[in-house]
């Protein structure tokens, strides 16, 4: 695995020569993945938050573990084609959502380290009871500092607004509280009294409901 530099090579007998015995960058890596690969030789559970997501058939992830001081550890992350569907799939079912940036997660992944791409993850699967725990912590959190500011059910003492017939909701298209949102609202969408991705189709089969409704509408 060493390499052993030839007596004699380059520059007169009396310069200073470099080290005989080296290894080739590629040597050396391959070395770091044999390690890695002993040392943990099937997949574990992980816990991290997503930082980044891109979506190029595959998902690349971009996972950090990060403390009051900053970030304390980061790495890339895989969940390829083959597995993305079923994953992807089990995640929303249950969620409501899909793997977004800034969400809490538990992976079941497998480490590898390439010479060319360096250190990554395989995820294998995910469980989804997890981020579902950590957003009813957060919630949680929340509810307490509202209440301990005073705050909290201010809005159920004021009257029921009459002058708004519309609203809009304003979220990235797989943010997870959009999730929440859409398991509420999607049973009245189909009755036709709300507007969605789908308004023109709706509206134009439920004229009655549509004259209905009020024409008041704010964002216009």
């Amino acid at each position: 695995m060493t390499r052993r530099r030839r007596t004699g090579e380059g520059g007169s007998s009396g310069a200073t020569r470099p080290p005989e015995q080296f290894l080739e960058l590629s040597e050396l890596l391959a070395y770091v993945g044999q390690v890695v690969a002993r040392g943990l030789p099937g997949a574990v559970w992980v816990r991290a938050e997503i930082a980044s997501v891109t979506d190029r058939r595959h998902l690349y992830l971009d996972l950090v573990q990060a403390a009051e001081d900053g970030e304390v550890a980061k790495c890339r992350a895989t969940v390829w084609a083959r597995e993305r569907f079923s994953l992807e799939g089990k995640f929303r079912r249950a969620t409501g959502g899909t793997l977004t940036a800034g969400l809490k997660v538990l992976l079941f992944a497998e480490a590898t380290f390439h010479e060319q791409y360096g250190f990554s993850l395989n995820v294998l699967d995910v469980a989804p009871e997890f981020t579902l725990g950590d957003a009813a912590l957060r919630l949680a959190e929340h509810r307490e500092t509202l209440v301990r500011e005073g705050v909290y059910g201010l809005n159920r003492l004021l009257a029921a607004p009459e002058d708004f017939g519309r609203f809009a909701v304003i979220a990235p298209r797989e943010a997870a509280g959009l999730g929440d949102f859409r398991r509420e609202i999607d049973p009245l969408e189909a009755a036709g009294p709300v507007s969605g991705s789908a308004t023109a189709t709706t509206c134009a089969a439920t004229p009655s409901r549509r004259n209905a409704t009020t024409t008041t509408d704010p964002l216009t």
